[in-house]
């Protein structure tokens, strides 16, 4: 019996090459197809395609795709050549980047927005938005960038934060910020440091023709109330520095109008310190107290420009006063003025942080910090100030702090931070006087 099962078997195997051959052929058939085709796969509604050697579900790859993405540790950022895609750089850390939603998926790359680089579909995880970029790293596409380049060396690192950077290798990139011991440059819509030891030269280049500003005006506003007496503001508010809704939207229209930057904070001071090029019209706008705050926000966002709250702690919450377009700084937590019986000979105005005993008053700076997360930016109370607060200020961890007007009141580079000139704006002042400000 066995030797019949193995005649039996030799006298088949002609018909099983032959009808194997045939299967060869046809999968062969199907496979060149399926390489330069899509082909359906076994549920008829998605389809495959074939790419580097290895079938891929682009359909499933296009329903991954989301319009803000974070990155894998060690993910890798593409550029596309003609023949693929090459690693230009790798990301560490948790780096967020928006993709570009007009881009038509064809393969495992999303495409950045606003750039040539590319991402790979499974290196990426959906995210809602992005999360809240602060100081520069929101800002700084307003600066004027140097006529300068820095030269990467190769593995050169480009820091977005302390653990989240770009490794790349050599390239050469106009800078924006200058720093002591690095550099300031943008890298996949991003602004990223550089340091000094991952530079192989410093070059000229022509990247802008634009000029900048060599000093600016910082302005100063209280209280913006109804021109229609609405609620009965007019009445209530009588003094000069009350102002009509109407007077402060002429203000915020002319700036809006005539091209000008208003500058956040951290500009200023990345300005003042000579880190930075600010343009040729930039301008600050500041209001104190926070009082009568909700018509001025209201026109800063009529007219999305960024100005500036320097908040009374003890008044109000800064909850109270969420804008894109309003930052809110310190004006003391309660020091702002003094009881009838608090005895205060070194004030000129009665400001607080001149009088109070040294604990008292860095408790107060304290609590102002901690209510408005950790802000290293002051308003004098009345603009009163002395040497002694001055001290106390870079004590408590303020490193910016403004007064009122000063015989030359343009802020310029080297400027001496602790005390920052402001144009006071009262009902009384002009628009011939407003122009003349900050031009």
């Amino acid at each position: 019996m066995a030797k019949k099962n193995i005649r039996k078997r030799k006298k088949n195997h002609k018909n099983l090459v032959v009808f194997s051959g045939l299967v060869s052929l046809m999968v062969g058939v199907v496979v060149s197809f399926g390489y330069n085709y899509y082909v359906e796969n076994n549920y008829n509604t998605e389809k495959l395609v074939k790419r580097d050697d290895k079938k891929i579900d682009l359909v499933g790859i296009k329903k991954s795709y989301h319009d803000f993405v974070k990155l894998q540790d060690g993910a890798s950022i593409y550029v596309k050549k003609e023949n693929g895609y090459e690693v230009a750089s790798t990301a560490y850390g948790e780096i967020e980047i928006s993709l570009d939603s007009t881009y038509e998926v064809v393969d495992k790359y999303f495409k950045v927005l606003d750039s040539d680089y590319y991402v790979k579909y499974n290196e990426v995880s959906a995210i809602d938005r992005l999360s809240a970029k602060k100081g520069e790293y929101k800002y700084y596409n307003n600066y004027i960038v140097y006529n300068e380049n820095v030269v990467l060396k190769d593995g050169a690192k480009l820091y977005i934060s302390d653990n989240n950077y770009y490794e790349v290798n050599g390239g050469s990139y106009p800078i924006i910020i200058k720093d002591s011991d690095r550099y300031g440059i943008e890298y996949n819509n991003s602004l990223v440091y550089v340091n000094s030891n991952d530079i192989k030269s410093l070059v000229e280049s022509t990247n802008t023709d634009l000029g900048h500003t060599d000093g600016l005006a910082v302005l100063n506003y209280h209280f913006t109330v109804s021109a229609s007496n609405e609620n009965g503001e007019l009445n209530e508010c009588v003094q000069s520095i009350c102002i009509t809704d109407t007077m402060f939207d002429s203000h915020i229209k002319y700036l809006k109008d005539n091209g000008y930057y208003a500058v956040s904070m951290r500009d200023l001071e990345l300005f003042i310190d000579g880190k930075i090029q600010l343009p040729e019209k930039s301008v600050s706008i500041t209001i104190d107290d926070g009082w009568y705050v909700a018509r001025s926000i209201a026109i800063f966002e009529k007219y999305q420009i960024l100005g500036t709250l320097f908040l009374i702690g003890s008044l109000a919450s800064p909850n109270d006063y969420v804008s894109e377009y309003l930052e809110v700084h310190s004006h003391t937590w309660g020091m702002h003025g003094l009881s009838s019986g608090d005895d205060c000979p070194n004030s000129s105005f009665r400001g607080g942080i001149t009088c109070f005993d040294e604990k008292t008053i860095l408790e107060d700076l304290k609590k102002s910090r901690e209510s408005l997360n950790n802000t290293t930016y002051f308003c004098y109370p009345f603009y009163d100030y002395n040497e002694r607060a001055i001290s106390l200020l870079k004590q408590a961890g303020f490193t910016m702090a403004f007064a009122g007007e000063f015989r030359d009141n343009t802020v310029r580079v080297g400027q001496d931070k602790y005390k920052i000139p402001r144009y006071v704006i009262t009902k009384y002042t002009t628009m011939e006087n407003f122009i003349s400000y900050v031009s």
